[in-house]
């Protein structure tokens, strides 16, 4: 997400303890979108054990389609019941077409389904916008007043102010209603529940479309809060809400607004006192230290197993193939990758190629974590990038020959991959692939920001 535009009146003129109340204040109002996210994960999590990755493309669709509302001259409060509308069908889509019909798969099968969806709705909105980020303008306008030395803006107290409502609406929702009554019992026991007359189906379904209305309503706020919206925003926003749901505690609704209140501060603190650029790093950090030490979160009870799921394994894991370095198998297609530059004359076909042979080296890295462990690890990006840096580096700035840089590079690549799986290893189900998720977002920010 871009950073805030907002300024501090005599900011330069402040010492580090006046700009606390700022921070407090940004930290807050940015916290409660994150809430807001969080709640969402958490309420799927709860209910069905699986994790959705394809939460984040809720945020885009939203802010996208209450964009276009506001664009075309339409009210505010119509723009944000539109866009929570579409962003609950959204939802809906998601349960009926990349959730329940691997309902009772392994979790790695709901992960990459939900993760696909995302991904698919995201590039659609790509395709009909672009990919420049948009402006969103609201008509809400007023000049910023102070609160001692804290700068608020009318729409800090208008973010607050929903994010309020919604979470009371929530917990109104589920204490006092019969369908919160059924959402609790599901989350205790499935099949209990359903044995008791309850329909878990609708519930879930229903369930889906509460979470995304939530987490529309954080995408909206969120696009009028930076006053942009892009096409990616809702791939960083699925982050921040993933990792103040984890925070809190992964089942724990008073969790999930903890965790998003504490993620929003600790983004906030680490603006104004050491960089904006390792703002998101700070809390993809917080991700990894909550999982490695106390994975149940802050709020969350320590175990988390459903009694429907009784084992968090990922796929059942197949017999380790033989090695044989005799069999034909393995060197043909060697001879034939060694001969392709003989029998591909067309240095563009031959390009190609080569890019099908990188992608297909890096599936099958993945390939031998997921098919031979069980554990599923989104921290493969992050080796492909160490890689290709050091070897880069160890070439133009040390002056290694191409051949040792490769050789080099590999090596301190196995290297990173041992110090991953020291941490990873601690973790099992979900928190895997969250907790690989965090190390390759603090890779990625290191990449990023580290420039000497």
């Amino acid at each position: 997400m871009p950073q805030s535009p907002r300024h501090i009146p005599g900011e330069a003129k402040l010492g580090r303890m006046d700009l606390l109340p700022q921070v407090l204040v940004d930290g807050l109002t940015v916290g409660g979108t994150y809430a807001l996210a969080a709640i969402g994960v958490s309420l799927v999590f709860g209910v069905l054990n699986i994790v959705n990755f394809g939460h984040g493309a809720t945020f885009t669709v939203a802010a996208f389609v209450a964009m276009l509302m506001l664009a075309n001259g339409g009210n505010l409060v119509l723009a944000f019941a539109l866009g929570a509308v579409m962003a609950g069908l959204y939802g809906y889509l998601t349960e009926r077409i990349a959730v329940r019909p691997l309902r009772n798969a392994s979790v790695l099968m709901p992960l990459i389904s939900t993760l696909g969806f995302g991904m698919v709705a995201e590039n659609a909105i790509q395709l009909c916008f672009g990919p420049e980020t948009e402006p969103f303008s609201t008509p809400i306008t007023g000049a910023p007043f102070l609160i001692g030395s804290a700068t608020v803006s009318p729409w800090d107290i208008v973010t607050l102010a929903v994010v309020i409502i919604a979470i009371t609406g929530l917990w109104i929702l589920l204490h006092r209603t019969n369908f919160g009554t059924a959402v609790r019992a599901i989350a205790e026991d499935r099949r209990a529940a359903e044995l008791l007359g309850i329909d878990s189906r609708r519930a879930i379904s229903v369930t889906f479309c509460v979470s995304a209305v939530l987490a529309g309503i954080a995408g909206i706020l969120a696009a009028a809060l930076y006053n942009a919206a892009s096409p990616t925003m809702g791939s960083a926003m699925m982050l921040k809400a993933f990792t103040a749901s984890v925070l809190g505690g992964m089942e724990q609704i008073a969790g999930a607004v903890v965790g998003g209140i504490l993620l929003g501060l600790s983004e906030a603190a680490t603006s104004v006192y050491v960089s904006s650029a390792w703002r998101d790093g700070v809390g993809l950090l917080l991700l990894v230290l909550v999982l490695l030490f106390k994975p149940s979160g802050i709020l969350g009870r320590k175990h988390l197993d459903k009694v429907e799921r009784p084992s968090l394994d990922l796929l059942p894991l197949p017999p380790v193939p033989r090695f044989d370095l005799r069999a034909p198998g393995l060197w043909v297609p060697l001879l034939l990758l060694l001969m392709l530059p003989i029998m591909v004359p067309n240095s563009y076909i031959l390009r190609v190629l080569t890019v099908m042979g990188i992608y297909g080296t890096l599936a099958l890295s993945l390939n031998l974590v997921v098919g031979f462990t069980g554990i599923v690890s989104l921290a493969q990006a992050s080796f492909y990038g160490i890689g290709a840096y050091a070897s880069a580096l160890f070439s133009t700035r040390l002056g290694f020959p191409v051949w040792l840089a490769f050789v080099v590079a590999t090596a301190i690549t196995g290297l990173f991959g041992v110090g991953f799986a020291w941490p990873v290893m601690r973790l099992r189900g979900h928190y895997v692939a969250m907790g690989t998720l965090g190390l390759n977002g603090v890779i990625s920010i290191i990449m990023l920001n580290w420039i000497g």
